[in-house]
């Protein structure tokens, strides 16, 4: 009876021994890791992927899902929520080289405020990554801080100076307009903003230029006039891009060979000069007015009685800082009418050209 006792304990054991092995062979994978980074910086308008394929445990199902519950809720659209929004730009692909892809041209600059409403997109997007096994048992968990940079404008005819756009324009009658541009940004829901108030009321903005209207200056007194404006591009009402913009309007300049009266802004022409042909001479300096915007000057070209000219033996020259003009001794040249385009640059990059009528006798 004791053996046929402990035959049947022995049996109980071996079959709950396999029953037990069974379910190990059957078991969820233990809890894995998530090893990625856990800050992403992209600027606005790029695509990343975040490789989630070294994660995968050799030999298991393992999916992977996103969720967007710890990003601050924001209403976004008419219609759409922050969080659906996201849903919709961050998308998980499973599979053996499963990777996580952000489009950040559907979303928005983080850390914005809407220029319509009392709206803010909150400082990094909070992504939960979940892993998951065949049974939908969650496995492994990590949070994503993902942050977008807004973009930079560009506006056509500027410079770059420590982060801000300038240029200088001239006094006109006319408009002046700067042209905005933000290439690697979509047009869906966007609008171009400048904002409000402008203290002088001939700015405005269409589309997607800035126009100064007949800003005239001050002839009398020849000041400079500076304006600082931050445009940008709008969607839904957030900035997604913008820019610091100064530009300085400065006076019409006055660029001639001759003299030049201020006093009573009277201009005398001295622009047709008989010279030897044999060289050997120097012009005076041209006006160039005023003379706080000086800076170098060039000859474009050269035409001999109404033909162009090639000054192959480089007689005609011009003082790069003054613009006198020069002519070297030669036996070369025949006598006649040498019209010179001469180049003026300004200190501020706006160019002027006159000419200079050398008759060489």
């Amino acid at each position: 009876m004791f053996k046929n006792y402990t035959k049947f304990l022995a049996i109980a054991y071996t079959a709950l021994l396999q029953f037990s092995c069974s379910k190990d062979d059957d078991s969820s994978p233990d809890i894995i890791a998530i090893d990625i980074p856990t800050t992403f910086e992209v600027p606005y308008g790029e695509e990343i992927d975040i490789d989630l394929s070294g994660v995968l445990p050799e030999q298991k199902d393992i999916t992977f899902s996103l969720d967007f519950n710890e990003t601050t809720e924001v209403q976004v659209g008419n219609s759409i929520s922050l969080r659906e929004q996201l849903a919709r730009a961050i998308v998980i692909h499973n599979g053996d080289h499963a990777h996580i892809r952000c489009n950040s041209n559907m979303l928005y600059p983080n850390g914005i405020t809407s220029e319509i409403e009392n709206k803010r997109i909150p400082d990094a997007y909070k992504i939960l990554v979940l892993a998951r096994d065949r049974n939908e048992k969650i496995v492994g968990e990590q949070i994503v801080s993902l942050k977008i940079l807004p973009e930079k404008i560009d506006i056509k005819g500027t410079e770059n100076s420590s982060g801000i756009l300038f240029t200088y324009a001239l006094y006109s009658n006319e408009d002046t307009a700067f042209e905005l541009t933000a290439p690697f940004i979509s047009g869906d829901n966007t609008s171009w903003f400048l904002p409000e108030p402008v203290e002088d009321a001939s700015i405005r903005l269409d589309n997607n230029k800035i126009i100064f209207s007949g800003i005239e200056g001050n002839p009398a007194r020849q000041e400079e006039t500076k304006y600082d404006l931050k445009p940008s591009l709008l969607k839904n009402g957030f900035p997604i891009a913008s820019a610091s913009f100064q530009v300085i309007f400065i006076p019409e300049l006055k660029f001639f060979y001759g003299i030049y009266l201020p006093e009573g802004d009277m201009s005398i022409l001295l622009n047709l000069l008989h010279l030897s042909v044999a060289g050997g001479s120097k012009t005076s300096a041209p006006v160039l007015y005023p003379a706080e915007y000086k800076g170098t000057f060039e000859i474009v070209s050269i035409e001999k009685d109404g033909l162009p000219f090639e000054d192959i033996n480089r007689i005609f020259g011009i003082v790069e800082d003054t613009g006198e003009v020069t002519t070297q001794e030669n036996n070369t040249l025949d006598p006649g009418d040498y019209l010179l385009t001469i180049k003026a640059i300004s200190s501020t990059g706006i160019e002027r050209t006159t000419t200079l009528t050398l008759a060489l006798e």
